[in-house]
């Protein structure tokens, strides 16, 4: 089977999980670990990454305002993905956890703007996110490859490189 062995420096932490982390970050630590088999075997392509947010409070003065003033957004998802045809994002919750405000906000937000929004309580969530969105990114895949337009564009390209 193929895989993108070169990706591993950058998916794969060089030292352990902390021990007794709070059962969310357990959670999104297990759906990372789902994430970087997936990424590595081909089985999922879309570039992923995890906003570190549980952070976000601690930084204060200068760095933090500097982080704010670059476009630290509160409320902003656990996981963005992004792939060909559009990206989506991820906020895991614990089964009894519950969205802040701000994660209210953000949604909205994307909903607004047309951009799937997820929320997941297990890593079984997750893998249904990523089906849907391999299903909408073959639909959308499909939708291009018969667009007249699309067709009429290769015809070009072709006659121009001959």
């Amino acid at each position: 089977m193929a895989t993108r062995n070169y990706l591993y420096p950058i998916l794969y932490p060089d030292f352990k999980p902390p021990r007794g982390s709070k059962p969310e970050a357990q959670l999104c630590m297990e759906i990372a670990n789902f994430l970087r088999e997936q990424s590595l075997c081909f089985n999922f392509l879309c570039v992923w990454l995890h906003i570190p947010n549980q952070w976000a409070g601690l930084y204060k003065g200068r760095f933090g305002a500097e982080l704010a003033h670059m476009g630290r957004i509160n409320g902003a998802p656990d996981y963005v993905f992004s792939g060909k045809y559009g990206c989506f994002f991820v906020e895991v919750k614990t089964p009894k956890g519950i969205q802040s405000e701000n994660q209210i906000i953000f949604e909205k937000w994307c909903v607004d703007s047309g951009i799937p929004y997820y929320i997941c309580r297990s890593l079984k969530d997750v893998e249904k996110v990523l089906e849907i969105e391999r299903t909408r990114e073959k639909f959308v895949e499909d939708a291009v490859a018969n667009h007249y337009i699309y067709q009429q564009a290769l015809k070009k390209l072709k006659e121009l490189a001959e």
